[in-house]
Parts: C-alpha cells; structure tokens; sequence
C-alpha cells in the first residue's frame, strides 16, 4: 500500500452472534453491528465485509492501522469498479446502464423482502408451535 501499511494482509468478516433475528454487535468490538432492520458501523468499514479487528494470521498491527488497511482495500476496490463502470456507461450507453441501476435496485428490494418474510415465517412458526394454555370453563349450577 502506498501509505507503507502491508497491501496483503487479510481480514476474515465481521461475526454477529444474534443476527440475524437481532441487532448485534461484531464479535471482534470493531465498531460495527447489525440487525434485520438496519446495520452500521465507523466511517469506510462496510458491516458485511471484512473486520480490521479480524486478522486471519490472528496479529494485529496495532494503533489504528488494521482499520486504515481494510478502509484503504475498500477506498481502492469501489474506485476500480467505479472506473469500471464509467467505461462501461461509454461502452454501453447510459439507457442500458439505468436499466442495470435499476435492476439492481429491483434486486435488493426483493432480497429484502424475502428476509423480511422469511423472518416473519420463522416467528410465526415459533408463536405457533409454544405450548398454548389452557383455560378450564366454570360451570355454575342455577340455584
């Protein structure tokens, strides 16, 4: 890397142990958390990619060198898609690149959608297989 911080070191992914029927936070106390409703975390570190507190050779570099690493990682890799993309908006012309924008949006919606329902079928399974109580019915004899 050119800030003199090793460009081959790997991170593993955050862990959140009571996702995804809860918000939690990363295992690893980087900073991040996440839920079925919403996720977070310290500016430039994607929640769902890799933790700065998650070295896979288990050494940490130190200060706050692992965060600037993964953040720099991700700075590189969305400016090389970024410039992928514009070549191919030239490339494509910018009705099939909207077309795609969308679709991608249109993807994500469902994929949403489709948590949020089978979240919903689980809970639902679970209120539905509690024991239920029992009431007994007093009957009076008319006197």
């Amino acid at each position: 890397m050119p800030n003199g911080l090793p460009h081959d070191k790997e991170y593993g992914p955050h862990e959140y142990p009571e996702a995804p029927h809860r918000t939690s936070d990363c295992k690893y106390g980087c900073g991040c958390s996440a839920g079925p409703t919403m996720s977070h975390g310290p500016l430039g570190l994607n929640p769902f990619g890799e933790c700065p507190q998650n070295p896979k050779d288990g050494v940490l570099l130190g200060g706050d060198d692992d965060y600037r690493c993964v953040v720099e990682r991700r700075i590189r890799h969305l400016e090389k898609k970024a410039s992928e993309r514009d070549h191919f908006e030239k490339l494509a012309g910018t009705e099939k690149v909207e077309i795609d924008r969308q679709l991608d949006e249109a993807r994500t919606k469902f994929a949403n959608i489709r948590n949020a329902f089978n979240h919903f079928k689980e809970r639902m399974s679970e209120i539905l297989d509690e024991p239920k109580e029992t009431t007994k019915e007093t009957t009076e004899e008319p006197t």
